[in-house]
C-alpha cells in the first residue's frame, strides 16, 4: 500500500504539545531573571554581614585572608599570632587587591598580641596614602565591630604612632588625618592629639 503522508493538522497538533507558548516562555525567563537578581542580592548581603565568604578573591590576596566589610567598604585580612615575639602579624587588602595594611601589631594600650580567640579582624582604618604600615586594624569583641584595636608596632614592640581622638556627643566622626611619628627619641611613640568639637 502507498504510504500516507502526515497531514498538516497532525503536525500542528504534535508541535503544540512540544513548543512552549510564547507567554509562558516569557514568564519563565522573567522569573529566572528576578530569581537570579534576588539570589545575587542575598549573596551580597550575606558577605556584608560576614555570613559567608566571596566566591572569588583578587589576585595577590593570601589564600588565608578572610573577607570582612562594614557595608560601605570591604577588606581581605590575614592575621596570625607570633608567640615568640608577642605580636600579631597582619596583612590586609582592599576590594581591588591593593595592600592597605601590613606589619606587626599589638592590642592598643595592652602592649601584647591579641590571642587566637581575640584575633577576629573587622575593619581596617587606613594610614596615610601609600603607607600601609601605619594602618590600624579593629577586631570584633562580641557583637561590637570595633571592640578592640590593633596598632602597628616596631621591632621593640613600641607603637609606630599614637593618637587620641575625642568624639562629639551627637556624632561619631573620627579624625582620619594621620600624623606619622617623627622627631621622638628612638623606641618611643610620638603622641598626636586631635580633638573634635561638634
Amino acid at each position: 500500500m502507498p504510504r500516507q503522508g502526515v497531514s498538516p493538522a497532525r503536525v500542528q497538533r504534535y508541535a503544540s504539545n512540544w513548543v512552549m507558548p510564547r507567554s509562558k516562555r516569557a514568564a519563565l525567563i522573567g522569573g529566572g531573571i528576578i530569581f537570579g537578581a534576588l539570589a545575587y542580592f542575598v549573596y551580597l548581603i550575606g558577605i556584608g554581614f560576614d555570613l559567608w565568604q566571596p566566591l572569588t578573591r583578587p589576585a595577590g590576596v593570601s589564600s588565608r585572608a578572610r573577607y570582612t566589610s562594614d557595608l560601605t567598604r570591604g577588606w581581605w585580612i590575614d592575621c596570625s599570632v607570633d608567640d615568640s615575639h608577642d605580636v600579631d602579624v597582619c596583612k590586609a587588602w582592599d576590594d581591588n587587591g591593593k595592600l592597605v595594611a601590613f606589619g606587626n601589631y599589638r592590642l592598643d594600650e595592652k602592649n601584647r598580641a591579641a590571642t587566637e580567640e581575640e584575633l577576629r579582624p573587622s575593619v581596617v582604618h587606613p594610614g596615610p596614602p601609600d603607607r600601609p604600615a601605619l594602618a590600624w586594624i579593629y577586631l570584633y569583641k562580641g557583637h561590637e565591630t570595633r571592640g578592640r584595636l590593633l596598632v602597628p608596632v616596631n621591632a621593640a614592640g613600641q607603637p609606630l604612632e599614637r593618637f587620641e581622638v575625642t568624639f562629639g556627643s551627637d556624632s561619631q566622626c573620627p579624625d582620619t588625618s594621620r600624623i606619622p611619628a617623627s622627631g621622638g627619641p628612638p623606641g618611643k611613640a610620638s603622641v598626636a592629639r586631635r580633638v573634635h568639637r561638634h
